[in-house]
């Protein structure tokens, strides 16, 4: 492959990969329907949009950015531009045939051009380190202070912000749509941040209004700063990632918690040696009448983590749950798809059982579907015959939110909290590597319904009791000069709703 410099991609070069990747999107992407019905905003019609922006990048990191913006517009969290180390993690997987062997991907990942071209557009990438120093959480649907060189500006704790610049608040939310992805708030139908950092450029002044209990309303022009880490050590602490679960008796022979913080680990998706210290936990309490599970901002990693690291000890018999995955008439994608399920027969949509609330393109425009049928096999099962909760919240997504799906669908557990964040019933995501850059795009490669034929990305997985963290538990907590991340806190909404459903359990 000719080593190509800076600049060297000419505009027509450009335009053939962004026409390839648009063409590969409308031929095998499932969700555009979805993200037009939720987000009121349909990708495939802003192809002229998206050409004119390509054709004013005036160079190849402008290019590159630009790439990343018209992904991000697809709002799903597996569909985007493969990064450095992300790309070097997933090629390892698919070559390994004990973590996720997959020849149609790995042989994309491994294309000499790929491998080079990754290298080179790692050198690409736009960074944003320049931000607001003031850091905003989510709460009931405010965006409230939390952390911050907030002395220097006379910002109180507990401020609720209203508008960035002249912009809305929610507005301004909406416009970071082809910066990051957004999650979802269902209760009030619109695009959220949890937690909110806002960047902006090197020396530029940007003016917050703020909501306080003592001032009203209140403006403060700030200048930005250079990223400063310290703030996350405060709020997320040091040891994060010394573990990847935490376990607790939160009352002796009665209540037992375990919190999984991923579906998997810096060392592996599937690590056994959390399985061996979860299963010791969980012979010490098997004779406990409850167990709470919290995976409260679990972002997924493999289903294997959950299922041979938990479930199966918790299990007596074979638990067996159906998923559906529906995907295009396509060349492209039938390959991505056997990889993973060619043991199960392909049927045609329109032979999709009746009476189940199926989304308008299901047996239009997804014409093929596989039924998986998941068997979670006990492994030396503990005797805990108890009562299981199971915490939610709009971050727990893939194959965290398979867990939430599998766990609602089969009655394992009661769930509690807020909507999960969804793509969990999946095949994994398909690749393809642009002609003329080598930049390789992920994409979700099918759509996985619910046990009610929903899209399992349109509606995710809604609790059996919804309830979420309150702004007056939040600002008590705040107040009392606690970390809001700090578990078993008395302001945990969620965890002491289920704390009161088991003291009123006779």
């Amino acid at each position: 492959m000719d080593q190509i410099t800076a600049g060297q991609l000419s505009t027509e070069q450009k335009l053939e990969d962004f026409n390839y990747l648009y063409n590969t999107m409308k031929d095998n992407y499932p969700f555009f329907e979805v993200k037009t019905r939720m987000l009121n905003y349909d990708w495939l019609a802003h192809k002229s949009e998206f050409e004119n922006r390509i054709k004013d990048t005036k160079n190849d990191r402008e290019f590159y950015a630009e790439l990343h913006k018209i992904m991000n517009l697809a709002q799903n969290a597996h569909t985007h531009i493969l990064d450095g180390a992300f790309y070097e993690e997933l090629k390892a997987i698919y070559e390994n045939p004990h973590s996720g062997y997959s020849p149609s991907r790995r042989n994309i990942l491994n294309n000499e051009k790929a491998v080079e071209m990754s290298k080179y557009w790692q050198n690409k990438l736009t960074t944003y380190n320049n931000y607001i120093p003031v850091l905003f959480k989510y709460v009931e649907g405010k965006y409230v202070v939390l952390d911050g060189n907030l002395d220097e500006y006379d910002i109180p704790k507990g401020a609720i912000l209203t508008k960035v610049d002249d912009m809305e608040i929610n507005q301004y939310i909406q416009s970071l749509n082809q910066k990051t992805y957004l999650y979802y708030d269902y209760k009030r139908k619109q695009q959220k941040v949890d937690e909110l950092l806002i960047f902006t450029e090197p020396n530029k002044e940007v003016k917050l209004t703020l909501l306080t209990t003592e001032k009203g309303i209140s403006e403060v022009e700030i200048t930005e700063e250079y990223f400063d880490y310290d703030v996350y050590e405060r709020i997320y602490g040091t040891e994060q990632h010394e573990k990847n679960y935490q376990l607790e008796t939160l009352q002796d022979n009665k209540i037992a918690y375990i919190r999984l913080k991923s579906m998997m680990t810096p060392d592996g998706f599937t690590s056994q040696e959390d399985g061996k210290v979860i299963y010791d936990f969980l012979k010490k309490v098997e004779n406990y009448p409850y167990l709470i599970i919290d995976i409260r901002g679990n972002g997924g990693g493999s289903d294997g983590y959950w299922r041979n690291n938990l479930v199966a000890f918790l299990l007596n018999r074979h638990t067996y749950y159906d998923s559906y995955l529906l995907y295009k008439d396509s060349e492209y994608i039938k390959p991505f798809i056997e990889d993973r399920y060619s043991l199960y027969e392909a049927k045609a949509t329109a032979q999709l059982p009746e009476d189940k609330n199926y989304p308008p393109e299901a047996k239009t425009d997804l014409k093929y579907y596989v039924i998986t049928t998941n068997d979670v096999v006990p492994k030396n099962p503990v005797k805990f015959k108890g009562k299981i909760y199971l915490l939610v919240d709009g971050e727990v997504y893939s194959a965290a939110e398979s867990f939430a799906s599998f766990a609602k669908s089969t009655g394992w557990a009661t769930l509690v909290g807020t909507t999960t964040g969804g793509d969990g019933i999946i095949a994994d995501p398909a690749l393809m590597m642009l002609p003329n850059s080598g930049i390789v795009v992920r994409f979700s490669s099918c759509m996985g319904l619910n046990p009610d034929g929903t899209a399992n990305e349109e509606y995710h997985t809604s609790p059996d009791i919804y309830i979420e963290q309150t702004y007056n538990d939040f600002i008590a907590q705040v107040q009392a000069g606690e970390n809001p991340y700090q578990l078993f806190s008395p302001y945990d909404t969620v965890l002491n709703h289920v704390l009161r459903i088991i003291d009123n359990d006779k």
